[in-house]
């Protein structure tokens, strides 16, 4: 009886190892992400191709969502099939941006697994935001071929333009 709790808390043990779920939160941007049968390297900010330390994004800029080493994709005849849902909301939940696929005219026939490796989404500061507000940005990442997801969320700060 003894082997058998031990040998079915090492099949558990396993079974969870072999899982891919986790959860992150960088503490300078507040960007935090969470994935589930995906897993990946890093998420950051960015502007000008710059990795940003700050949730502060002026009025006029391009911010964009970096995930890097993203893997584990369902291939279709080697191919990726990925979906990018966004939402961009005020401080009462009122969906001021959002688009239910993003990706779906630029990726469509699909990528490599290489060039899924690395995802971008980019949200253009300007109307309907607003400068000394704050927003919350949501992005559903999913694999259109299996289960996968990674799920990120940051709230931004627009700022005036410095001259």
């Amino acid at each position: 009886m003894q082997n058998l709790k031990l040998l079915s808390t090492f099949f558990i043990i396993c079974l969870l190892c072999t899982c891919s779920v986790g959860v992150n939160k960088d503490l300078l941007t507040g960007l935090s992400y969470s994935y589930k049968g995906l897993s990946l390297e890093d998420a950051y900010l960015s502007v000008d191709n710059e990795e940003i330390k700050t949730n502060e994004i002026e009025y006029g800029k391009k911010v964009n969502i970096v995930l890097t080493g993203v893997k584990g994709y369902d291939l279709d005849d080697g191919k990726v099939d990925i979906g990018c849902k966004i939402t961009v909301s005020d401080n009462e939940g009122n969906a001021l941006i959002s688009a239910d696929d993003a990706f779906a005219a630029s990726h469509e026939g699909g990528l490599t697994p290489d060039q899924a490796e690395m995802l971008n989404t980019s949200l253009t500061i300007g109307k309907p935001l607003a400068i000394n507000n704050e927003y919350k940005w949501e992005t559903l990442f999913w694999d259109k071929n299996g289960k996968g997801t990674i799920s990120t969320e940051i709230t931004i700060k627009v700022i005036p333009r410095s001259e």
